[in-house]
């Protein structure tokens, strides 16, 4: 049963205490109640992760615990979680608290767990090992996230063809841990050998962008876009941009008409955007059916979506200009400017009206998403849908 069913099955003054929002009084009664496992529920929907942990634990539900520990981003909690699956004997458990735990680069963590199962796969990539496949090996240990123990099975790679495959792993590998001169020198010799994949053009172009070599990144850039690859040949880059929403931000020049934009790709923390999980690919979908709905208002106060390229992860918008509310209303604030203020607010309401008129809701609403032009006093706008690479609650619903 999904978690939006176990709660619409709460008694009906229960449901009406959580429209009013008490959500606190509510989870706290159904704790005393002894029914854990939907206090943890609710409480989740207020990014209450800490209690949904407690909550969890008392329940008996180990996986869910550690995801709310994740959630919560507390050592701690993390830590207490995955000691809680010591006296847990069940291979398919440990294995999906083990993938949870890799999917959040806690690769250590995953590995204690993997080594209680017996195809845990520092054995299989001995096995490789001892018949010559060192590649093989490295893979092994890759998928198991721990790319460090994969670079060690490759060892010394030579400067031939036959090791090709062998500089394309090491280049992701690379490129996982922070090294982005070896993932550039490692993709190289892919490149060279006719190992180059998407993945390695893709390695390649960030790894030089990163490295500050950005016509060479430029040349790379062009030829992935004929290949159906994340950025296209018509835009340019010309630097990075600080404030993405989520994976890596660039700034860029549109050839056609030398506008300024911001290119954004979402999946850039993925090695392979063919390894996402099925959860990020469905937060995508979602995504896209909203940007799309919203760029389709056309009102001024949303900025309008000028690429999108749903599988790849890549949204292309005008570039914003000009300062965002976030720092316009730290002190001293706008008291001297109220009348812009007053403008300022009265512009935004009205794109957002124009947005619930269809139906649409940002759900995730911050000052720093909204940027308000210095050249006009009815100029703010709205930057960015919530962030796809979450999946939030029913109580927040990611759209635009």
């Amino acid at each position: 049963m999904s978690p939006n069913a176990e709660l619409a099955a709460l008694p009906d003054a229960l449901r009406l205490r959580l429209a009013a929002g008490e959500h606190d009084q509510v989870a706290a009664a159904l704790e005393a109640d002894g029914d854990h496992a939907r206090a943890a529920l609710v409480r989740e929907q207020i990014w209450d992760f800490a209690g949904a942990y407690a909550a969890w634990r008392r329940a008996g539900d180990p996986l869910r615990a550690l995801k709310a520990a994740l959630e919560a981003n507390a050592p701690a909690l993390i830590d207490d979680a995955v000691a809680s699956f010591a006296a847990i004997d069940d291979r398919t458990r440990l294995r999906e608290a083990a993938a949870l735990l890799s999917s959040r680069r806690r690769h250590h963590d995953a590995a204690m767990l993997l080594a209680r199962c017996d195809d845990a796969p520092g054995a299989q990539a001995d096995a490789l090992l001892r018949a010559g496949d060192r590649t093989g090996a490295a893979r092994v240990l890759a998928d198991a996230g721990d790319p460090l123990a994969a670079l060690r099975a490759l060892g010394e790679l030579a400067d031939t063809a036959a090791s090709a495959p062998g500089h394309a792993l090491a280049a992701r590998l690379c490129w996982d841990l922070g090294d982005a001169e070896a993932a550039a020198r490692h993709a190289q010799v892919a490149w060279r050998h006719g190992a180059a994949t998407p993945e390695v053009r893709a390695l390649l172009a960030r790894a030089l962008a990163t490295l500050g070599h950005d016509l060479a990144a430029e040349i790379v850039l062009p030829q992935r876009a004929r290949d159906g690859d994340a950025v296209p040949g018509r835009f340019r880059v010309t630097g990075m941009h600080p404030g993405g929403l989520g994976g890596a931000a660039y700034l860029g020049i549109d050839r056609t008409d030398l506008r300024e934009v911001e290119i954004h790709l979402l999946l850039a923390d993925l090695p392979d955007s063919s390894a996402a999980e099925r959860g990020v690919l469905d937060a995508l979908s979602r995504f896209a059916r909203v940007a799309r709905a919203a760029a389709a208002i056309g009102h001024p106060a949303i900025r309008p979506v000028l690429e999108l390229r749903e599988a790849d992860g890549l949204v292309v918008l005008a570039r914003a200009q000009g300062p965002s509310l976030r720092s316009l209303i730290r002190p001293p604030g706008m008291d001297d400017m109220r009348s812009r203020a007053r403008a300022l607010v009265a512009f935004l309401i009205e794109g957002l009206a124009a947005a619930h008129e269809r139906g649409l809701v940002h759900g995730w609403m911050l000052p720093s998403q909204i940027v308000c032009d210095a050249l006009s006093d009815r100029s703010a706008r709205i930057t960015s849908p919530a962030s796809p690479r979450r999946t939030p609650g029913a109580s927040r619903r990611s759209s635009r």
